[in-house]
């Protein structure tokens, strides 16, 4: 018998003691209920169980995967930070890698006040 008729079968025989219940045909309502011998009674308490078991690692695992979303957005944040800086940086080389920006004095080249490189470090634009 598998779980599913088991159950089925508990679940008629349950109900057929409250409708005797309710006729007050207590003889047969013992009866019914003696039906449910102690071996389906441990069958639904082992269900019960194993459900609780289950319910317990689904929890478990719920709270697993918000700490890693937790995680992966600080991770995101992070990424995002590091790319804006690393686009500063890039600006501030590429101002400096053009000879545009250039001074020359007396045969020495010199790139023009670090005012630019100052604000990218700093965050700025």
């Amino acid at each position: 018998m598998t779980d599913k008729e088991r159950l089925e079968e508990i679940k008629n025989v349950y109900e057929d003691y409250k409708e005797l219940q309710k006729k007050s045909d207590f003889k047969q309502a013992d009866i019914a209920l003696l039906y449910l011998s102690e071996n389906h009674i441990d069958w639904l308490i082992q269900q019960a169980e194993k459900r609780e078991y289950w319910m317990k690692q689904h929890r478990k695992r719920a709270n697993e995967l918000e700490d890693a979303y937790f995680k992966i957005q600080l991770i995101e944040k992070q990424l995002q930070q590091a790319q804006v800086k690393a686009e500063r940086y890039k600006h501030a080389l590429e101002f400096y890698a053009d000879e545009n920006n250039w001074i020359v004095y007396e045969g020495t080249v010199e790139t023009v006040p670090g005012e630019k490189a100052r604000k990218a470090l700093e965050g700025e634009e």
